[in-house]
């Protein structure tokens, strides 16, 4: 997660990784030390070698993407998002992750556990007096790529991810230059 959020859409990828951190079973798997599973936000920075850890350890991460978004009236204030999306990618090392040393729980399945977690969902930094805006899946899309460990790896490890695809209506974000 991020550490010291500055904006709101840090704090909403910091709400939605505690929320699917806290969502069973992901809220159980631990690494063979004993340490937690971790869903991790693209706004940490370089988030490659925590990926590949979690891959590598346990055939299976979590990443919420930073959001995007378009401001429909950009005369009024505020601005007004009124298409604010985000992307959180599952993805999984089949052949390891199925092993026993795995989670055992297949990319489908930890894709629908993300989708039924968020969908209708209000996030903490989207609540306002007025209700706020509530979080709804508006589809996924599918990404397979090969790692390649070294020139000698003529097979490399076939990593699969369902990107889910999430839209927050109504989004008032108060933006200012410092």
């Amino acid at each position: 997660m991020i550490a010291n959020p500055e904006n709101p859409f840090e704090l909403l990828q910091n709400d939605v990784a505690a929320k699917l951190m806290a969502t069973s079973p992901f809220d159980t798997i631990k690494f063979p030390d004993g340490s937690s599973f971790k869903v991790l936000t693209e706004d940490e920075g370089d988030i490659q070698f925590e990926f590949d850890a979690l891959i590598a350890g346990l055939g299976l991460a979590i990443v919420v993407q930073a959001p995007t978004g378009k401001i429909g009236q950009p005369d009024i204030p505020g601005p007004l998002i009124n298409d604010l999306g985000f992307d959180v990618w599952v993805s999984e090392a089949p052949v390891f992750n199925r092993e026993e040393f795995g989670t055992q729980l297949r990319l489908s399945k930890a894709m629908t556990i993300v989708m039924g977690a968020l969908h209708l969902w209000l996030a903490p930094s989207l609540a306002t007096d007025a209700g706020g805006s509530i979080v709804f899946c508006s589809g996924f899309d599918k990404h397979r790529e090969r790692v390649y460990n070294g020139e000698a790896d003529k097979t490399g490890r076939l990593i699969i991810s369902r990107i889910v695809h999430f839209q927050c209506p109504q989004v008032a974000a108060q933006i200012s230059e410092t």
